[in-house]
C-alpha cells in the first residue's frame, strides 16, 4: 500500500478522480471500469464488457475538462487458459 501511494496510486472513487482530473496540464488517470467484477468474467478466448452501471467515470470527466482515451486489452483473458 505505501508503495502504491508514493507513486500517487489512488483508488477507483469518484472523490479521488476528481482530485487527480482536477489538477490541471500533465495530469491523468487510469482506471479499469470493469473492475473485479469484469476479472471474474474472464475466460479463454471470450470477453465481457462490465461497463453499463460503470458510467460515473464519463460524467466526472466532462466535469473536468478531461479527455477520455479508450483501450482495449486484445487477447488477456487467453493467459487465464494456463492457470
Amino acid at each position: 500500500r505505501e508503495n502504491l501511494m508514493a507513486l500517487n496510486c489512488g483508488d477507483a472513487s469518484a472523490r479521488c478522480l476528481k482530485n487527480v482530473l482536477s489538477r490541471g496540464g500533465g495530469s491523468s488517470a487510469v482506471l479499469v471500469t470493469g473492475g473485479a467484477r469484469e476479472s471474474m468474467l474472464a475466460h479463454p478466448y471470450h470477453s465481457t464488457c462490465v461497463l453499463l452501471e460503470r458510467k460515473g467515470f464519463v460524467k466526472i470527466a466532462l466535469q473536468t475538462g478531461a479527455a477520455l482515451v479508450p483501450m482495449w486489452g486484445f487477447g488477456e483473458n487467453n493467459l487465464y487458459e494456463n492457470m
